[in-house]
């Protein structure tokens, strides 16, 4: 589909000039890609909703989908392979990516008094903390 092409290439462009290049799952990428998102979706958004309602699924997923592919690329590095994990990296990653974009894309359509650095620290909080029981040898 054109539109989910679209919206991962945009996606992509994103991260690609915002993040550097050798990112990895740590405190600061993490804290990184959590602003640029957050910085993004607020200057598309303004606090407002403007996507058409049939649309917006399409291009949460398509985004969804995008941060998810980031996410489980650095979790990978960081945490090798451990055939016993209890929860699959793929899981961890699709969840984390939900915690992560969920609330952006709901602070960014809402008024809010929430700076993006308050919302990018809660945010980073919850997800890193949650993880770090899951897979304690991603963080780098």
């Amino acid at each position: 589909m054109l539109l989910d092409a679209f919206v991962r290439e945009d996606f992509q462009r994103v991260l690609a000039t915002s993040l550097p290049a050798t990112t990895c799952w740590d405190r600061q990428s993490l804290h990184l890609l959590i602003c640029t998102l957050l910085e993004h979706f607020e200057k598309k958004y303004q606090h407002q909703k403007h996507i058409p309602v049939a649309i917006a699924p399409l291009i949460e997923q398509a985004i969804h989908g995008e941060l998810t592919t980031q996410l489980l690329c650095w979790l990978q590095q960081g945490a090798g392979h451990q055939a016993n994990r209890q929860i699959p990296l793929e899981t961890i990653a699709r969840i984390t990516g939900w915690a992560i974009f969920g609330p952006i894309i709901q602070w960014s359509q809402e008024e809010s008094i929430i700076s993006v650095e308050q919302m990018s620290n809660a945010i980073l909080l919850i997800v890193l903390d949650g993880v770090e029981r899951l897979v304690p040898d991603a963080l780098i």
